[in-house]
């Protein structure tokens, strides 16, 4: 059977033939354009000619419009204006609007207004008592490393924090190293409301929420390798970024090391100050400085995994205490979190991951 693709001859025929329908095409568009263009313009001009009608019209009517629709407008139609309707505006009429004129949404706040605190958006409530949630924020936090060379890799599977509902957080971190080096990943969610202080005087903030989380890593050897894994929550007063009070509450922590316990301080530090303090706010840093604190119990035999639970009928709590001043605002801000570092000291395989949900149950503040 003979050959039946084209020579070089006849492709390069029908690449020009191609181009050249491309090229007409491309005119035949260039001249829909401005057609419509001028029917653009023409239903611009027309739009304020009370001759004309809002009915649409059948396309036979387009095409014979009659002579009333595209009559050259009137001397009256395209007179010049007067020197009355051009005039510059007096300095009266241009004045600067008065300090009671300003809109409140350009106004500079006063001290007590706070306004790095309040978003324009939201008005503070000054409600003693069951207080509502005004706003979320999901703060993951970009992954770090260090230590990573040749042909080590890291795989960030997951780094999600999701909330809905304004009252429930999903977060979730999963990551591995192939090779040495260190490896942190961190999630957390924000949960705030703006509230006036009724009356100066000492007040307390409490915050209910019950959820459950569980840690995995492996393999289960760990004589070169450490793991530090953390879910926590944080309660915090804020005004003018500035922390009037604040707390941590850890729902789970846990560090396993097959070297020495400073080797789990030393990923704390890790996990704070490289994902913690950066990436989650104000009180990222009041998060660090917990995470740090903390005597994790540490165990050359710690089960690879482990959990938390609580349910609505047995909430946790966590509370602060602090001094308003009537009419300040304040921001209140419940933080949950969770991460995990991991440190190889082998060419070998290292995983762990840290997931948990929290539900808000509600926040609350009283007068002491």
């Amino acid at each position: 059977m003979p050959d039946q693709r084209p020579s070089g001859a006849e492709t390069l025929r029908r690449y020009v033939d191609r181009r050249g329908v491309l090229k007409s095409a491309a005119v035949s568009l260039t001249a829909l354009s401005s057609s419509l263009a001028g029917c653009s313009d023409d239903v611009a001009d027309g739009s304020t000619d009370p001759s004309r009608t809002a009915t649409r019209r059948s396309p036979t009517e387009s095409a014979t419009a009659t002579h009333t629709e595209t009559r050259t407008p009137t001397r009256a139609e395209t007179r010049t204006p007067t020197r009355a309707e051009t005039r510059t505006p007096t300095r009266a009429e241009t004045r600067t609007p008065t300090q009671t004129e300003t809109p409140t949404a350009t106004r500079t706040s006063t001290e007590a207004e706070t306004r790095t605190a309040t978003p324009r958006r939201i008005e503070p409530v000054s409600t003693i008592g069951s207080v509502p949630i005004h706003e979320t924020e999901q703060l993951p936090a970009e992954p770090q490393s260090s230590g990573i060379t040749g042909d080590d890799q890291t795989h960030a599977l997951t780094n999600r924090a999701s909330v809905s509902n304004d009252s429930e957080a999903h977060l979730t971190v999963d990551g591995a190293l192939v090779g040495t080096g260190t490896l942190g990943m961190n999630a957390s969610a924000a949960f705030r409301t703006y509230w006036r202080a009724p009356e100066s005087g000492t007040y307390t903030l409490t915050a209910s929420y019950w959820g459950n989380g569980a840690y995995e890593y492996a393999p289960r050897e760990n004589r070169n390798r450490d793991y530090t894994l953390c879910s926590e929550t944080n309660l915090a007063v804020l005004t003018n970024d500035r922390t009037v009070a604040h707390q941590t509450r850890p729902d789970l922590q846990r560090a396993n090391s097959g070297l020495q316990t400073r080797a789990a301080e030393q990923l704390l530090e890790f996990l704070a100050y490289r994902l913690v303090a950066p990436y989650v706010g104000v009180v990222g840093s009041l998060i660090a400085r917990a995470v740090i604190n903390w005597a994790i119990d540490l165990e050359r035999r710690d089960p690879t995994a482990g959990s938390f639970l609580t349910t609505a009928l047995d909430p946790y709590t966590v509370e602060v205490q602090f001094t308003a001043t009537a009419g300040t605002v304040y921001q209140f801000q419940v933080t949950p979190s969770v991460g995990f570092t991991g440190e190889s000291h082998a060419d070998q395989h290292t995983a762990a991951k840290v997931e948990s949900i929290y539900h808000l149950e509600g926040l609350s503040v009283r007068r002491e």
